[in-house]
């Protein structure tokens, strides 16, 4: 939650990222996570700029963790509107990946009969 508060209190994704960063005590992976979620959900009408950001995220984990909020997001709303996935263009190689990751992970969701709680398996397993 504290990436999503940190994300709302931004004026940008830039600032957000160098808010957690300042912020010794949060698990910075967990904080870009929620960040991300948090933007693709305030950002939703404009999903094709959303699912390509995170390129200025240059630590490799800090940049898994942005992807996989963003993936998150995605399997929130295929969860909450089935077949959302199926309708959604796929304009970039990035968003190609994000949400086939995100279909992989809704399935098994599916089969377990839940969400699971803002984590993905395995995590990082997005390009």
């Amino acid at each position: 939650g504290y990436g999503r508060l940190l994300y709302f209190n931004s004026k940008h994704i830039d600032e957000a990222l160098r808010n957690i960063q300042a912020r010794t005590f949060l698990d910075p992976r967990a904080a870009v996570q929620g960040m991300a979620f948090g933007y693709a959900m305030v950002n939703h009408e404009d999903l094709e700029v959303v699912l390509g950001t995170g390129g200025n995220i240059h630590d490799p984990e800090l940049l898994a963790a942005f992807k996989a909020g963003l993936t998150y997001a995605l399997m929130f709303w295929e969860w909450c509107w089935p077949g959302f996935l199926e309708t959604l263009p796929a304009p970039h190689a990035q968003a190609e990946k994000l949400i086939a990751a995100a279909q992989r992970e809704i399935a098994l969701a599916r089969q377990r009969g839940c969400l699971p709680p803002f984590q993905l398996n395995p995590v990082g397993a997005i390009e």
